[in-house]
């Protein structure tokens, strides 16, 4: 019970912003839908503003396909393993490592007031 609470939780998160069929695509896992998924497809799912051309729309266009790979791989290792989640298209597909860590936590700004004599 406790997963299914999570497991809807965090859909919830991540379906904002999304249109129905990318959160149908995420849910379904399904490998043939997987690989015919494109960035165009992404674009229009998750409403990005990119101008179709532009050195931002190749330079997405590349960390959603290193991202994709990353899912079908994750899929194929959780298929051979047991597990039963699959992983999906998300928001985030498209971001750089530096833009997914400012997701990650808190992280102070500086050392603490005073310097470190203080904190010794």
């Amino acid at each position: 019970m406790y997963r299914r609470a999570a497991a809807a939780v965090i859909g919830a998160v991540f379906l904002s912003g999304e249109s129905a069929d990318a959160a149908a695509l995420r849910r379904s896992g399904a490998r043939s839908e997987l690989e015919s998924y494109s960035f165009e497809q992404y674009v229009r799912d998750f409403r990005r503003g990119f101008a179709v051309g532009s050195e931002e729309f190749h330079q997405r266009r590349k960390l959603f396909e290193a991202s994709l790979v990353r899912v079908a791989s994750t899929n194929a290792r959780n298929k051979r393993e047991g597990r039963l989640w699959t992983a999906g298209v998300h928001p985030f597909m498209d971001w750089t490592d530096a833009e997914r860590q400012v997701l990650n936590g808190y992280k102070p700004a500086g050392p603490p007031p005073g310097g470190a004599a203080a904190a010794a």
